[in-house]
């Protein structure tokens, strides 16, 4: 089986391709604010590299949200007119469950010695959704409890949400730019993920852990209105 990832949720554009399990070609670009000319020769490079067709991919792996709401459109917008033009469906992936996922398999034995050590501990992922807000959730170290559910928040009301724990793993873009403001209470490395990978999310919709969609059911994953909403609501709301 063919599977096309698109990550588009945070400045870091990725498309990756799975092949019968195993990733073949993966390219990610930095570009903030320039998805939507980005990501089309970033996917005919890939296939052409991996001597593929379009008509070759059966499934796509799409990452919904939360994240930035103009990498989010984007994203949607051409995997679902990719997925309609060749019949095929999609497999919606949270960012926030993928970057978890992520943690998850690349820290195994920090996790170990946790469930050894501690008694409650979280995996929190943090994504900067600008404005001077985070996108978060907090999980159990094995994935099979959400401690407590995706939202948008101020960085420092994160904090509230750990008290009690023993120890919580926080990492992603929105502790890297307000680290300051997150530094007590939470545990962090270098080598946590910053962002979802495209590679999870190949992953995922391989294991067939999430059920594939049917293009018109496919929607971006936003936690709040989109800044032009707010801003036009803001404007009626002075006169």
């Amino acid at each position: 089986m063919v599977i096309v990832g698109i990550e588009s949720s945070t400045s870091k554009l990725g498309v990756g391709i799975l092949r019968d399990g195993e990733m073949i070609a993966i390219s990610t670009l930095y570009a903030p604010r320039r998805h939507v000319e980005s990501i089309i020769p970033l996917l005919r490079n890939l296939l052409e590299a991996s001597e593929l067709q379009k008509s070759d991919i059966e499934l796509i792996a799409l990452d919904v949200g939360p994240g930035l709401f103009t990498g989010l459109r984007v994203g949607v917008v051409t995997a679902k007119t990719l997925a309609a033009a060749l019949k095929i469906k999609i497999v919606p992936v949270n960012s926030l469950e993928a970057m978890a996922s992520q943690f998850v398999a690349s820290q195994a034995p920090l996790l170990d010695k946790a469930r050894k050590k501690f008694h409650q501990h979280a995996i929190v992922p943090v994504i900067d959704g600008r404005r001077g807000e985070i996108y978060h959730a907090g999980y159990s170290s094995d994935m099979r409890e959400t401690l407590w559910e995706q939202e948008v928040s101020k960085p420092e009301l994160l904090l509230n949400k750990v008290s009690g724990l023993d120890v919580a793993y926080v990492f992603g873009s929105g502790y890297e730019k307000y680290k300051e403001e997150l530094n007590n209470g939470f545990i962090s490395s270098e080598s946590f993920p910053l962002q979802p990978s495209v590679e999870t999310l190949c992953q995922i919709a391989y294991a067939g852990a999430i059920e594939p969609l049917e293009p018109r059911y496919i929607a971006p994953l936003y936690l709040r209105p989109p800044d032009t909403a707010i801003g036009w609501s803001s404007r009626a709301s002075k006169h």
